[in-house]
C-alpha cells in the first residue's frame, strides 16, 4: 500500500473518544454482577470469506467444505449448511465420497473425530469413532481422504493418521460397521489425497510424495520419478479412465502453495510434466478438458490444442483452492478467503457466489467503547481491515491490498489505528482529515511479524509492539520494540527474543506496562516500558494472551496455550503445564482458577465432561474478558473447545453453546472484546464468523447475528 492512499470511510465511521478509558478485548469484560450469566448465541458471517477445501458434484448439486467452516450445498443459488447443527461432529472436513450405488449414503473425512456418515443425502450426520476405534485400537484418528473400491462398492477405504501421528489406511468391508488397519506406515506422513486408477491405489502426501499399492493397500511403494518435489496434492481422473493427474505442491490444511501438473505413465511407473500454468493449486475435470487454477487466481484449460488461459486479464482476488463443474457446465471455483465463484461461459467471466456462507476466520474484534454499534475486524484469510457502523450488520473494508496481521485503535481516538502486515507498519487516519495511511518503519528485522500492538492511553504516541518470526503463532520471536513518535522510529526493549502476543498499559497508570512471552513468561515495567523486571512464576512461562480489569487494573488474567507453544499432545493434556491464572495484586502472586477442573479425579469420572477436560487439561486459551464491575465474572475464548464462562472465580465453569456451536464441535474463539457497558460482546471464531451478544439483565448474554449472514443460525436447525 502506497503512502497517502485514501481510506475516508474510517472518519465517517465515529467521532472521537472523550478521555481516556477505552476499552478492547484485552481489558474488557462482560456481564453486570447481578446477572448469573446464561448465553444464547447466533452466528454471522463477519467479512464473508473462508478456504474451501474441497468441492464436489453430489447428487447433481455443488457441495463445498470450508475450513473450520462444515459442508455447504449450492442450492435455490445461496449456500446452505448441512454439517455443522445438522449432526457432524468436527467442522473441519477434508473430503466427502458418495455410495456408488447409493445416493444417499455419504462419508466425510474429519480433522481430529475420524469420519461421519449421512444416510438421506446430507440432511443429518452421525459419528464414526465410537465404532471404528476400539475395532483399530486407536485412541483417535484423524482421517483426510476416501475413496470406494470400484469392484466392490461396499469397501470403503480411509487415510489418514493416528494419535501418535502415524500415517495409515483403514478399510471397512461394510460401509462402516467394522473396520480393520491395511497398512500402518509406522511414520508421521501427513495424507492429502487417495484414488483408484487402473486396479491400483495411489495416496498423495503432504511431503513424501506418491506412493502406489498394488494389493489394495497391503503393501506400497514410492512412485517418485519424474516429480521435481515430494509435496503432492491432489489427483484427477479423467472420466475415461485414460489418464490420472497429479499437482504437485503444499496442500496443508487451509494452506495452499503452487506446483505443477504431471501426468502418469503407468506403463513405465514414471511422471511426466504437462508444462502449462505456474503455480497450481487446485485442478478438475470438467468439458472434455483438464481445467486448473493457481496462486494468482488464474484459470487454465488443457484440451487437445493445448493449455489456455481463461479469464486472462480478469483474474480472481485470490489463490484458487477447489474447482468443480456442475452438470450444466457451470464452473464454481473457491478463491482462497474470498469465498467461492462461478462462470457460465467456461471460465472467462466469473460472479461472486458467497451468499450464505458463514466460514470467515475472524482474527481481531475491536468495539467502540461509546457505541457498540461500530467496530473493526480483521480476518485471517482476506486482506483489509473490515469496519462496520451497525453491530457488523455490514461492513467496509479499507487497505484491500494490506494482509493485516495485528491492529489496534487508539485509547483517545478511536478513528485513529494502528495497522501492521507482513509488509509494513500503518498509521491511519492520523494526519488531517483525509483518512490515509500513513506507511512508518516498519520494526524488527526483516521478515518480522507484528503479532501485537499497545498504544499508551496518556500518549497515542508511543507504542509496544511484540514481534513474531512467522505468520504463524509460534514462541520463537525478536522480542518487543518501542517507539515515542507514533512509529516513524523504534527501538529495541531489553527483553528476551521470543514472540510477545500480549501487551497491556495499566490504563490508571500507564507507567505500569506487563508483556507476555509464548515460552518466556510475564515480564512488568515500572517506567512506561524502559525497563522491565521478569515476574517470577514458573506457571507464567507459556503466557500467551493477558487481560486487564478496566474496573480495577491490578486484577489481571494469563492465559498459556501449550498449542502455540508447540509442546506435544502428551504436554498438553497432562495437566501439569500451563494454566489459567488470575492476580489480584498487579502481578505479584497468582492463582490458578482451572485448577478444580483438573481435579475431577477417578471418583468422578461418571459425571466426567470432555468439554470441561479439555478447557481445564488441554490449557490453549486464546482470549480473557473480565467484568470491571465484578472480576469474578469472566469469558474465556479456548482454542478448541468454544468459549467458557464463570460467575464465581473459577470454582464453576460452563461452556458457551446455545446457539453458537454444538457442545461436541470442535471450535476456536480466536478473539472476544465488548462496550464500555458490557450490554454488548463480540466473539470471533475460526471459520464459523464473528458472533455479537447482548447481555440481558437477570437472564445473561443473548447472542445477535453481527455480520452478513441473512437466514438466522439457531440449534436445532429448523425444519
Amino acid at each position: 500500500m502506497k503512502k497517502g492512499r485514501r481510506i475516508g470511510v474510517i472518519l465517517a465511521l465515529v467521532g472521537g473518544v472523550a478521555g481516556g478509558g477505552f476499552l478492547f478485548a484485552t481489558v474488557s469484560g462482560f456481564l453486570a454482577a447481578s446477572s448469573v450469566a446464561r448465553v444464547d448465541w447466533q452466528q454471522t458471517a463477519g467479512p464473508i470469506g473462508g478456504v474451501v477445501n474441497r468441492m464436489k458434484l453430489i447428487n447433481g448439486e455443488v457441495w463445498a467444505s470450508l475450513y473450520s467452516g462444515g459442508i455447504y450445498k449450492f442450492a435455490d443459488n445461496r449456500w446452505q449448511q448441512i454439517g455443522i447443527g445438522h449432526g457432524l461432529p468436527e467442522n473441519r472436513i477434508f473430503d466427502f465420497v458418495i455410495a456408488p450405488d447409493d445416493p444417499k449414503t455419504i462419508y466425510a473425512a474429519q480433522l481430529v473425530a475420524c469420519l461421519a456418515k449421512s444416510t438421506d443425502g446430507g440432511k443429518n450426520w452421525k459419528g464414526l469413532c465410537d465404532g471404528l476405534l476400539p475395532q483399530v485400537k486407536f485412541d483417535n484418528y484423524s482421517s483426510k481422504a476416501l475413496a470406494f473400491d470400484p469392484k466392490d462398492n461396499t469397501v470403503l477405504y480411509v487415510a489418514g493418521k493416528n494419535e501418535r501421528d502415524d500415517a495409515s489406511i483403514l478399510m471397512s468391508p461394510d460401509r462402516g460397521k467394522t473396520w480393520k488397519i491395511v497398512h500402518d506406515f509406522a511414520k508421521e506422513m501427513p495424507i492429502n489425497n487417495l484414488v483408484f486408477f487402473h486396479d491400483r491405489m495411489y495416496l498423495a502426501t503432504e511431503n513424501d510424495g506418491v506412493y502406489r499399492s498394488d494389493d489394495r493397500g497391503k503393501r506400497w511403494i514410492p512412485l517418485q520419478i519424474g516429480l521435481d518435489q515430494m509435496q503432492a496434492g491432489q489427483f484427477v481422473v479423467d472420466p475415461d479412465w485414460k489418464n490420472l493427474y497429479l499437482f504437485t505442491g503444499l496442500l496443508q490444511y487451509n494452506v495452499r502453495g503452487g506446483g505443477s501438473i504431471y501426468v502418469l505413465d503407468e506403463a513405465a511407473s514414471r511422471w511426466k510434466q504437462l508444462g502449462g500454468p505456474e503455480g497450481v493449486t487446485s485442478m478438475t475435470w470438467g468439458a472434455g478438458a483438464l481445467w486448473a487454477g493457481n496462486v494468482a487466481g488464474e484459470i487454465w484449460r488443457r484440451d487437445a490444442k493445448g493449455w489456455t488461459l481463461l479469464n486472462r486479464g480478469a483474474e480472481l482476488p485470490s489463490t484458487i483452492t477447489e474447482m468443480a463443474f456442475t452438470n450444466d457446465m457451470t464452473l464454481f471455483v473457491g478463491a482462497r478467503g474470498f469465498g467461492i465463484y462461478h462462470s457460465k461461459d467456461l471460465g472467462k467471466t466469473f460472479e461472486d457466489v458467497s451468499t450464505g456462507l458463514t466460514a470467515s476466520a475472524t482474527r481481531e474484534v475491536y468495539v467502540n467503547p461509546v457505541n457498540a454499534n461500530q467496530l473493526y475486524v480483521i480476518s485471517w484469510d482476506r486482506p483489509g481491515i473490515y469496519i462496520s457502523n451497525d453491530g457488523g450488520a455490514s461492513f467496509t473494508v479499507l487497505g484491500k491490498d494490506v494482509y493485516v496481521e495485528s491492529m489496534m485503535p487508539q485509547p483517545q481516538d478511536f478513528t485513529h489505528v494502528y495497522a501492521a502486515g507482513m509488509q509494513g507498519f500503518y498509521d491511519v487516519g492520523a494526519e488531517g482529515t483525509d483518512g490515509t495511511w500513513q506507511e512508518r518503519k516498519k520494526p524488527g528485522p526483516p521478515g518480522a511479524v507484528v503479532k501485537t500492538i499497545a498504544i499508551d492511553p496518556s500518549d497515542a504516541k508511543h507504542l509496544l509492539v511484540g514481534l513474531g518470526k512467522e505468520t504463524a503463532e509460534t514462541p520463537e520471536g525478536y522480542g518487543v520494540y518501542v517507539s515515542r513518535d507514533s512509529g516513524k522510529t523504534w527501538k529495541k526493549a531489553s527483553l528476551p527474543d521470543k514472540a510477545s502476543y500480549s501487551i497491556l498499559f495499566n490504563p490508571k497508570d500507564p507507567k505500569i506496562v506487563y508483556v507476555g512471552f509464548l515460552g518466556g513468561g510475564i515480564y512488568k515495567s515500572k517506567d512506561g516500558g524502559e525497563t522491565f523486571s521478569k515476574i517470577k512464576d514458573d506457571r507464567l512461562k507459556y503466557t500467551y494472551r493477558m487481560a486487564m480489569s478496566a474496573g480495577d487494573p491490578n486484577v489481571l488474567l494469563a492465559g498459556s496455550n501449550l498449542f502455540f507453544a508447540q509442546l506435544s499432545g502428551e504436554e498438553q493434556s497432562a495437566g501439569t503445564l500451563g494454566g489459567l491464572f488470575k492476580s489480584t495484586d498487579g502481578g505479584a502472586t497468582w492463582k490458578d482458577i482451572i485448577a478444580d477442573i483438573r481435579n475431577y479425579g477417578p471418583n468422578e469420572q461418571g459425571n466426567f465432561n470432555g468439554a470441561l477436560s479439555n478447557f481445564g487439561h488441554m490449557p490453549n486459551y486464546e482470549q480473557m474478558l473480565i467484568d470491571p464491575r465484578d472480576h469474578r465474572h469472566m469469558l474465556i475464548g479456548h482454542h478448541g473447545e468454544n468459549v467458557f464462562m464463570t460467575n464465581d472465580d473459577g470454582k464453576t465453569w460452563e461452556k458457551q453453546k446455545s446457539g453458537m456451536i454444538p457442545e461436541d464441535m470442535h471450535n476456536y474463539a480466536y478473539c472476544l472484546g465488548a462496550d464500555a457497558s458490557f450490554k454488548t460482546v463480540y466473539a470471533c471464531t475460526c471459520g464459523r464468523g464473528l458472533f455479537r451478544g447482548v447481555v440481558s439483565p437477570g437472564v445473561g448474554i443473548s447472542w445477535r447475528p453481527a455480520g452478513l449472514a441473512t437466514v438466522p443460525y439457531s440449534f436445532p436447525p429448523s425444519a
